[in-house]
């Protein structure tokens, strides 16, 4: 029997019930066929369907899927796309809507995504309960399915990522051969600088330390009149001091809750105590302030998304820029930042040709570091980049994310969830 290269499928509770539909103008060649035998996901679990054949039905459970023969001719449906988030007190954690927009892509352009997480797998019988949303319903349901092709991992929080389940979970993963799981852990900053130092990437980096002790606080305060003291593991601006040294007063400011909080010490031995307190065992790296372009009085720094495309290569899907807000203490958007673009950003300071110009080396680096973390972290597919610039045109790095978050301008959302679903075809060997 001939097949087409895309077909629908039926999903109900579990894969028994589930019907294969095809296109009407395939039911000659089908006539004596009422069940069909498929394999699905990552372990190629055998599913027996029911074979139905009628054109496209607008119903909740129906899913446009591919259908491929492998090598033992046999027939392939897919891809399956699972995306990995926790439990808290039985509630689904992440960004929810996020997800939602994840699934809908994968199921517009054809394949089943679902959200899971670790409670949510049976490993005795190769299989997931996983997450599916009923957009009528406005709810979650499940549904039994087989292990994925491709693992999204989206768990939001690094405490997360260090519980024991998840880390057997993950590991667990990782094990399966034809199971593609990317993006497998947060970045930590001190971590990035020192594989970005032993490249010929370093000369974007701006001279940071490991702040461990009141010495490299001193002699960093010699070189620079500014600092930045960042957490380690903090991320989407968290945790970040602005020290500025003026004679013998240091002055350092944070953001709590949108309102700047100052400090003034008169002594380097009692900037020292506060900021032990402040750590209360976590790391911070101290950082020299770039003297990032501003507009209308305020810092700005380019905010890219580079993602692996169809054919595995990483491209940058978009750049934005982000202005700081009105303390100017980081340009992160849930700090008070806000979104401005490369005309207004750019071209004031250096016209429209030299913005162009610009914008290409922004990409080149950008690419550059996506390949160069990659090669320490192994399998990612995709990550977002801070980068400030300075009034002679300079490029430098900040900070970079495993796990962006969405990004807010309509072009490159729409392009980052059709190049999410281009590369997990990729990764799955759908075309």
């Amino acid at each position: 029997m001939r097949l087409p290269k895309k077909a629908w499928i039926l999903i109900k509770k579990t894969p028994d019930s589930w019907k294969l539909i095809l296109p009407e103008s395939f039911k000659k060649q089908g006539k004596h066929k009422k069940r069909i035998t498929v394999h699905a996901g990552s372990e190629g679990q055998i599913i027996k369907l029911t074979l139905l054949y009628k054109n496209h039905m607008p119903t909740t459970n129906l899913y446009p899927i591919r259908i491929q023969k492998t090598e033992r001719n046999t027939i392939r449906i897919g891809p399956w796309v699972g995306i990995l988030s926790v439990l808290e007190n039985d509630q689904l954690l992440g960004n929810k809507a996020n997800f939602i927009d994840l699934i809908n892509m994968i199921r517009r352009i054809g394949g089943i995504g679902f959200v899971f997480t670790p409670e949510d797998i049976d490993w005795k019988e190769k299989q997931i309960h996983g997450r599916f949303y009923n957009t009528a319903r406005k709810c979650w349901v499940h549904h039994q399915v087989p292990f994925p092709d491709v693992v999204y991992n989206r768990i939001p929080h690094r405490k997360y990522e260090q519980q024991i389940n998840v880390i057997s979970t993950l590991n667990q993963l990782k094990q399966i051969p034809h199971l593609h799981l990317f993006n497998p852990r947060f970045f930590n900053k001190w971590e990035l600088y020192q594989i970005l130092q032993e490249t010929d990437l370093c000369e974007y980096l701006p001279d940071t330390k490991l702040l461990t002790d009141q010495d490299t606080l001193r002699n960093m305060l010699i070189i620079y009149p500014i600092l930045f003291i960042k957490q380690n593991n903090n991320m989407a601006g968290n945790g970040i001091f602005r020290l500025e040294q003026n004679e013998n007063q240091y002055k350092i400011s944070t953001l709590s809750k949108g309102k700047e909080i100052t400090r003034v010490f008169h002594s380097l031995d009692n900037l020292w105590k506060f900021l032990k307190i402040q750590a209360n065992k976590q790391e911070y790296i101290i950082q020299e302030a770039i003297p990032l372009l501003t507009y209308e009085g305020s810092p700005f720094d380019a905010r890219i998304l580079v993602q692996k495309n169809h054919e595995g290569r990483w491209e940058v899907t978009g750049i934005g820029f982000r202005l700081a807000g009105k303390h100017g203490i980081t340009t992160h958007v849930p700090q008070g930042g806000k979104i401005i673009y490369a005309d207004e950003a750019l071209v004031p300071h250096f016209g429209h040709e030299q913005s162009e110009e610009l914008l290409m080396e922004i990409d080149r680096i950008a690419v550059k570091i996506a390949e160069t973390l990659e090669q320490h972290f192994h399998h990612l597919g995709e990550i977002s980049l801070d980068l400030g610039i300075t009034k002679d045109k300079t490029i430098w790095f900040i900070e970079a994310n495993a796990k962006p978050m969405k990004f807010d301008e309509p072009e490159i959302r729409e392009t980052s969830l059709q190049r999410f679903v281009d590369y997990c075809y990729y990764l799955s060997g759908f075309k």
